[in-house]
């Protein structure tokens, strides 16, 4: 039965599963802690109708010293060159971002 599906379904096949598998538990997770953080703190941001794409900007910002520890170029300098060169655009522009959004420093305790 299932090889008679695999031979006949349309589509494209997922070569990468896994890496679907994560993002999925990732973004099922990110949106159940936000539902968890809104009936803690419903008053939190109440007015705001982006209130989630707030949260969600913040809980990124969280991983963000993670990321940075666990930080290893690769092995080829272009590959580092090229990895160097797209973090240091990356952090001007999240922190431009962060200045014209007014969003303040996150902070383990309130968040």
């Amino acid at each position: 039965m299932i090889l008679d599906y695999n031979a006949t379904k349309d589509g494209h096949v997922t070569v990468n599963w896994p890496l679907a598998v994560f993002y999925n538990i990732t973004d099922v997770s990110a949106n159940n802690s936000y539902l968890l953080w809104i009936h803690c703190n419903f008053e939190w941001n109440a007015r705001k109708m982006y209130r989630r794409c707030l949260y969600l900007e913040k809980l990124g910002i969280l991983g963000k010293p993670q990321i940075l520890l666990r930080k290893r170029l690769p092995r080829p300098l272009t590959s580092a060159y090229f990895v160097q060169k797209v973090q240091s655009e990356e952090q001007r522009t999240s922190q431009s971002i962060v200045q014209t959004k007014c969003i303040p420093d996150v902070n383990f305790a309130t968040l």
